[in-house]
């Protein structure tokens, strides 16, 4: 009795929720239906006391579609609800053949164990399941879920069947409504296309068709389009010529991919017919291949629509949904038939405005080659016959082009002479290749002189199999070969050939093909008689020269000419320096050099500056650590009249000095912080102002540094950028210290003996083993600064021509690597020893006064009080 009344107080509270439902969806109307849905899916969830309420639709292969509406906990579904696992096939089987699913616990999914694993993870430990419409290849329909175990009122399905009828009625009333609203922009849109592309510049169709497409998936609703293009109406094979898709999902195809038809879709394709697939079920048991590529690609439903022009069918405008169904109305399709029509007639107004252009160029480019040639020095033919059949390839559209020429005086056979090969194909060469050998057939119809013209393989007769077999091995498609003759009969050939491509060759190019066949002949001509001629004047010039050697005595071998600023060495690391210097020469890169003092690293700046663009401009040199603190910034940007105590003018700076040439900052790394962020302010935007100045001026000007401090080091101190550490050290190259390129020590040596002897008024002939392998052995911390000074003291100090050492190289500290000077003997007075030890500190300190880690900081002494008693002791730094 007690359940009997349960029931009917159910009962009595399901109707007036039906009622309200009813009342709720007939009064909506638009956007108003989607919110009144989603209150009544809520009213629903309330009365079944359950957590989620939801339409939607599950595949026959147990996948979940994407959600039409749902309330309360579970998510939305979309495109990524792949949940691992899905429901499953075996519960879509039971759903789609029994018309609803029902569990009240997980223990009921027993014999179900995907769908069991699929809902715990969603959640719902008890659900209904109440199919509305069989779909095809899904079902449609709604469910409501618990996250608890419940006990389901036996007339559930009815009453989710009640109400679920209203709920998709409505729905489907608001996607009629959709549609109908999508078609009538759709119709706008098409016509405002049709207007807009008429008079279309041709430049701008490709882009304009892209976002025509863009908005074709907008008005039908689908995810993406491509526009096929016939690639082989033979074969049956397309290229996707232009495609959208959108954001949310991977480009299904390219532009550019070329899709082969299968037997079953090329049947409907040649027709012009369209083909429409709403649910991959629609495709017969022969179209396995076609509906396996739209499973691979996610598509759901595809539409082909063909467009055509007076010349015939032209191709089909491809449109599909990605993991969602889709369906398209004979309107729809007969609008994107239209639009693909508009699409095709401006691309052959392109194609033909296009063709007249190129016609045009290579008129233009045989008239240029023509009085080029007239004067042009016969070692530049070859390059400039290559450099014009390029031109020629571009102006026909063509890949490969050839220059055949007889191979001989007997005119036995053609031999391609030159060639030029588009840079986008990996393909053939036939440079050298004699016509006779390789392809007989081709080579006896070149005898007869007249052109030949190819637009397939197929196109080749039965005795033709060699050459068809080159053309399928190579992928050459078209070929045209135009003759050119002379007074004295047929000279050779023009060839231009399309690799893996049709050829669209324009009328009467094979005319203007020979005569720039001609002008080549003319100028091979002319180039055989001038080397003739220069062969007879070289033999004369030989003979010449060998009568005036008779009479010259040789008196040295090998004479070697050096200049200061040669580098000298032969070592592995400081060959690899100057063929860094070689790589990075040729550019407008930063460059940041290396290396201890004395290493030369301001030669290996000038060889930089030699090898670049700007060798015939300035090489500005600053010594960022020879300047003060205070003129700094004026020596490298300048100042105005007055912008400071004395300045009397206005001063150029460095930088200006350099426009056009190469700066070169010595010692950078003692640059003040301060000017850090001015200098990579420059190097950025190649920006500055003059002290005193407002006036932001720009500057040319390749920037090389130079430091033989540790740049890492005084970053982690904070004395110099990071920012500018990064923007100098674009290519860096260390100059290795003399210490590591000992093999080059003995050519320094000599070379250091032949440039001073002269102004030494000295000659030295030989240098003892016991004198050489003491240079060699020493570490030189000076590096060939250290080792030029040493030799120039030896040379003025040895009475002979034999060179000596004496006492001048310090001895080698024990137990170290480095070389240092030691201390003054016993007998040395304070005076000396205080010199050394000042001597000593400022090489370590790279002869830097002041500053941090400088001499003064390091003596513990004033700079003013350092440089008094510098003076005082006749201390100066070298010069070289």
């Amino acid at each position: 009795m007690n359940e009997k009344k349960r029931k009917s107080g159910e009962r009595s509270r399901f109707y007036p929720l039906v009622q309200e439902i009813t009342a709720r969806l007939v009064s909506a109307r638009g956007e108003e239906i989607d919110a009144a849905v989603d209150d009544c899916l809520a009213w629903m969830g309330e009365h079944f006391g359950v957590g989620a309420v939801s339409l939607g639709g599950i595949t026959k292969s147990g996948e979940l579609t994407p959600a039409l509406r749902v309330w309360g906990g579970l998510p939305r579904i979309d495109k990524s609800l792949a949940l691992d696992p899905s429901p499953g096939p075996e519960m879509a089987a039971q759903f789609a053949r029994e018309g609803s699913f029902i569990y009240g616990r997980l223990e009921d999914l027993d014999e179900f164990p995907q769908y069991r694993d699929h809902t715990r993870r969603m959640g719902a430990a008890a659900a209904v399941f109440w199919a509305h419409r069989d779909m095809g290849s899904y079902v449609e329909g709604m469910a409501i879920s618990s996250p608890d175990p419940k006990v389901w009122p036996d007339d559930i399905v009815e009453r989710l069947a009640t109400i679920g009828g209203v709920l998709f009625n409505a729905l489907y009333r608001r996607r009629a409504e959709m549609e109908a609203e999508r078609l009538r922009v759709f119709e706008h849109f098409v016509s405002e296309t049709a207007s807009k592309f008429v008079h279309l510049p041709t430049e701008q169709v490709d882009g304009e068709i892209e976002k025509v497409l863009g908005r074709i998936c907008e008005c039908v609703d689908a995810d993406m389009v491509t526009t096929l293009y016939w690639k082989d109406e033979k074969r049956m094979e397309f290229t996707v010529s232009h495609e959208w898709h959108a954001s949310s999902i991977d480009a299904p195809f390219h532009r550019g991919t070329i899709i082969p038809a299968d037997s079953w879709l090329t049947a409907r394709l040649k027709d012009a017919n369209a083909v429409v697939i709403s649910n991959l079920d629609e495709f017969p048991p022969e179209a396995a291949s076609v509906r396996e590529t739209c499973v691979q690609l996610g598509l759901w439903s595809i539409l082909w629509a063909p467009f055509s022009t007076p010349r015939g069918l032209q191709g089909y405008l491809a449109i599909g949904t990605i993991n969602r169904p889709g369906s398209w109305s004979e309107d729809v399709i007969s609008l994107l038939g239209l639009v693909g029509n508009v699409f095709a007639s401006a691309l052959e107004r392109r194609k033909a405005e296009l063709e007249t252009k190129r016609l045009q160029m290579f008129e233009h480019v045989v008239s240029e080659a023509t009085s080029r040639f007239v004067y042009l020095p016969t070692d530049q033919v070859d390059g400039e016959i290559e450099k014009v059949l390029g031109q020629v390839c571009k102006c026909i559209d063509a890949d490969i082009a050839n220059l055949l020429y007889w191979n001989d005086q007997k005119k036995t056979a053609f031999t391609v002479s030159h060639e030029w090969v588009a840079s986008a194909i990996d393909g053939p060469s036939f440079r050298g290749t004699v016509i006779s050998d390789e392809y007989p057939w081709l080579a006896a119809r070149l005898r007869e002189g007249k052109a030949i013209l190819i637009s397939e393989p197929d196109d080749l007769p039965p005795e033709a199999a060699r050459e068809r077999e080159a053309f399928e091995r190579i992928g050459l498609r078209s070929i045209i070969y135009a003759p050119f003759l002379a007074s004295h009969g047929l000279q050779g050939y023009v060839a231009l050939h399309t690799v893996n491509r049709p050829g669209l060759w324009p009328e009467g190019v094979a005319s203007q093909l020979g005569l720039m066949g001609n002008v080549f002949a003319s100028a091979m001509e002319r180039r055989q008689a001038d080397i003739e001629l220069e062969q007879a004047y070289n033999e004369i010039r030989k003979l010449k020269d060998h009568i005036e050697a008779e009479n010259i005595t040789l008196r040295e071998e090998i004479k070697d000419s050096f200049t200061e600023n040669e580098l000298i060495g032969k070592s592995h690391t400081f060959r690899t320096v100057l063929h860094q210097a070689e790589q990075v020469g040729c550019t407008d890169s930063t460059v940041l050099l290396l290396g201890d003092t004395g290493t030369g690293k301001g030669l290996i700046a000038r060889r930089i500056h030699q090898l670049s663009g700007r060798k015939d401009r300035l090489l500005v040199t600053v010594n960022c650590a020879a300047l003060p603190a205070a003129l700094i910034e004026s020596e490298l940007f300048g100042h105005e009249k007055g912008a400071f105590t004395g300045a009397t003018e206005r001063k150029i700076g460095r930088f200006e000095l350099a426009d056009g040439g190469t700066i070169f900052l010595d010692e950078v790394g003692d640059l003040p912080l301060e000017l850090q962020a001015k200098l990579l302010r420059v190097l950025q935007d190649q920006e500055f102002e003059r002290l005193g100045s407002s006036t932001t001026m720009t500057v040319d000007a390749r920037v090389m540094a130079a430091t033989n401090r540790d740049l890492d080091q005084l970053i982690s101190r904070g004395a110099f950028r990071t920012d500018l550490y990064y923007r100098l050290g674009v290519f860096p190259i260390r100059i290795p210290p003399l210490r590591e390129r000992r093999d080059d020590i003995p050519l320094l040596v000599w070379f250091f003996i032949t440039s001073l002897q002269t102004r030494l008024g000295k000659t030295f002939k030989t240098i003892p083993t016991t004198v050489m392998d003491a240079l060699i052995s020493y570490d030189w911390p000076g590096n060939v600064r250290e080792l030029r000074n040493v030799i120039e003291r030896a040379m003025i100090l040895s009475p002979g021509s034999e060179l000596e050492l004496k006492d001048i190289l310090p001895v080698t500290r024990k137990g170290t690597g480095a070389s240092t000077r030691t201390s003054e003997g016993p007998d040395a007075s304070l005076e000396e020893v205080d010199r050394a030890h000042i001597i000593s500190v400022l090489e370590d300190c790279s002869w830097r006064v002041r500053g941090e880690d400088g001499a003064a900081e390091r003596l513990g002494l004033k700079r003013s009080t350092l440089q008094s008693r510098m003076q005082k002791l006749g201390i100066r730094r070298p010069t070289n």
